[in-house]
Formats: C-alpha cells, sequence, structure tokens
C-alpha cells in the first residue's frame, strides 16, 4: 500500500511538472526577421521552443529587421481552465502559476505590426495588435538589458 502511495504520488509530481510548460512555434511573415521574447533570441524562424505557464507574468517581445523599426509588444496569452480545476481539487496554490500559456502558433508581421496566433495548425489566424502601453512597456523591457 506504501509503494502504491508512493507511486501515487511521484507520478501525480511528474505530471504537474510536465503541466507547466507549453510549447509554440513562432514564425515571420517576413525573411530575415530576428525576433527576441523575454531573454531568447531567435535569429531565423520557423522554430518551436517551450515556454513556462504564468498565471501573472508576461511574455515581452522584440522583432527587428534591418531597415525597419522593431516591433514591440506583448505576447497575448491564453487562459487554461482545464488546469484551474484541476488546482483547485490537486493544490490550490497552482493557480498562482499556471493559468495562463503560449499559443501553440504565432506569427511575426514586422510591416503590418501584427502578431498572428492560433490553436492548432488549421485554425484560421487570430489577429493581435499591441497596444501603445503594451509596446511602452516592452520597449522598456529590452531598453534595460
Amino acid at each position: 500500500m506504501k509503494q502504491f502511495l508512493l507511486r501515487s504520488l511521484a507520478s501525480t509530481f511528474v505530471a504537474a511538472l510536465a503541466g507547466c510548460m507549453a510549447v509554440t512555434t513562432i514564425s515571420s511573415s517576413q525573411p530575415g526577421v530576428a525576433i527576441s521574447i523575454q531573454d531568447e533570441t531567435y535569429k531565423t524562424t520557423p522554430i518551436t521552443d517551450t515556454f513556462a505557464q504564468t498565471t501573472l507574468d508576461n511574455y515581452e517581445f522584440m522583432a527587428t529587421k534591418p531597415g525597419r523599426e522593431p516591433f514591440y509588444g506583448i505576447l497575448p496569452l491564453r487562459f487554461n481552465t482545464g488546469l484551474l480545476i484541476f488546482d483547485i481539487f490537486v493544490f490550490a496554490p497552482l493557480t498562482f502559476f499556471n493559468l495562463r500559456q503560449v499559443y501553440p502558433y504565432y506569427q511575426f508581421d514586422i510591416e503590418k505590426r501584427t502578431l498572428l496566433f492560433k490553436d492548432k495548425e488549421a485554425d484560421d489566424w487570430r489577429e493581435f495588435r499591441p497596444t501603445q502601453a503594451e509596446a511602452a512597456r516592452a520597449r522598456e523591457y529590452f531598453r534595460g538589458r
């Protein structure tokens, strides 16, 4: 019985840790665009990477291309209802860490200054334009680096 409880606890812990990361594919509509998200810079796209789930934080981005003004903003994140339910029933303090996550697909368009995102590869793109406040926040974030 004790061994069963230990295995159950270990598998729950592993499942909770695995749920703390989300995979996304980042691309650009134009060639030669470098994309920085937080402390990572992607000089070629498309790229697939993992990002930690969050509740309170944001992911600031900067997209640059020679001869163009940098495009700043904050990634739109999706709310994870399933994890909220899991957190409530299993370990409520997790709600401070994992309610929002990156979308699986992002595409930067530096010329139109928009960010497209979607849940599934077959879905239509949804368009996001950062507000002036979001762009200013991201600009300050990257200026401080």
